[in-house]
């Protein structure tokens, strides 16, 4: 993790792919019980549940900062990147026939829609 956490795009990929194999387990409905982790738990506490592997990376203050960091500036480099294009105020015209709309975004407005739906696509669960 030290070696991620100075290289950004490695950092949220990384994040990205324990996500996804969490949400593989959980569909596979993998559960600790029967496991080694589940061991020395005693029949009087209640089992452990799965946090996954990205509670482990995210659960650690200093890695969580260093992620939303990264993720904050490319977020950000990207958001200033759309609207200094220079056909950032173009307006699309295929668009609004395409999604049957009464008005035409413009080139930035697409693009920034999509940002936007590709940032809180990481957040919702599926």
């Amino acid at each position: 993790m030290a070696s991620l956490i100075l290289h950004p795009p490695l950092l949220a990929h990384t994040i990205y792919q324990a996500l996804v194999f969490d949400a593989a387990m959980r569909e596979q409905g993998f559960q600790l019980e029967g496991t080694s982790s589940e061991e020395g738990s005693g029949a009087a506490t209640e089992p452990k549940s799965w946090v996954g592997i990205s509670d482990v990376i995210l659960g650690n203050q200093e890695w969580f900062e260093a992620w939303l960091g990264g993720e904050k500036k490319f977020t950000e480099d990207q958001y200033h990147a759309i609207i200094g294009a220079p056909e950032a105020w173009t307006i699309v015209d295929d668009a609004a026939e395409e999604e049957n709309q009464d008005f035409k975004p413009t080139t930035s407005a697409m693009r920034l829609k999509a940002l936007i739906e590709q940032i809180t696509g990481m957040f919702v669960p599926r």
